[in-house]
């Protein structure tokens, strides 16, 4: 029996505003969505629907948000950490005639307040906070600040931790998931750091 050869033919696909975009596979990458061209007829449009995932982006921003905090959490509290200044730090021999607890616990006691009020970690938690509230640069979207997708600073107590109104950022991910995500993550850009996202 002679076999029968039909030749292929390309998939012509029109993506987010993008025409013709022509592909010579099965299987297709697009913008991280992988399509398999499997028992579609030639000279038929399908039309796919691709919904975001609304709670896999939250989940994903909360996990920066919850390192941010507790960053911030701990830089604060080494600028604000008591300084025991009777507790020098112990030679060889002190050490040695110390039980180990005990020169752990005067160790411990001796590096306490070693950062207090430290300038230089003081600047730059002032640098990232206001980093936060700048306007990012060249990205086609509603939101301009971080506020705009319902991530705010929480009261002066707080000392600059975030917090996140999870229905606001939910409405902003289904809303406009990639100027979002632009907002926060575009690429760190050094010629033109304006244009980088908040977190970079």
């Amino acid at each position: 029996k002679e076999a029968v050869f039909k030749k292929g033919q390309d998939a012509i696909i029109h993506f987010n505003g993008a025409e013709n975009l022509q592909y010579g596979s099965n299987t297709i990458m697009l913008n991280g969505i992988q399509i398999d061209l499997n028992g579609v007829q030639p000279d038929k449009e399908y039309t796919l629907k691709v919904d975001v995932d609304v709670d896999g982006v939250y989940d994903k921003i909360k996990t920066f948000v919850d390192n941010y905090n507790e960053l911030i959490d701990k830089l604060n509290n080494k600028l604000s950490e008591k300084r025991y200044r009777d507790y020098q730090p112990l030679t060889a021999e002190q050490k040695e005639a110390m039980s180990e607890d005990d020169a752990k616990n005067w160790e411990e006691r001796a590096q306490s307040g070693l950062l207090r009020n430290d300038d230089l970690i003081g600047k730059m938690l002032q640098n990232v906070r206001n980093g936060l509230y700048e306007k990012v640069e060249g990205i086609v979207t509603k939101y301009a600040h971080i506020s705009d997708i319902g991530i705010t600073t929480g009261d002066w107590k707080d000392r600059g931790k975030l917090i996140i109104d999870e229905t606001k950022l939910k409405e902003a991910i289904l809303e406009d998931t990639d100027g979002m995500l632009n907002l926060l993550f575009a690429p760190s850009n050094p010629e033109k750091p304006e244009e980088s996202g908040l977190v970079n």
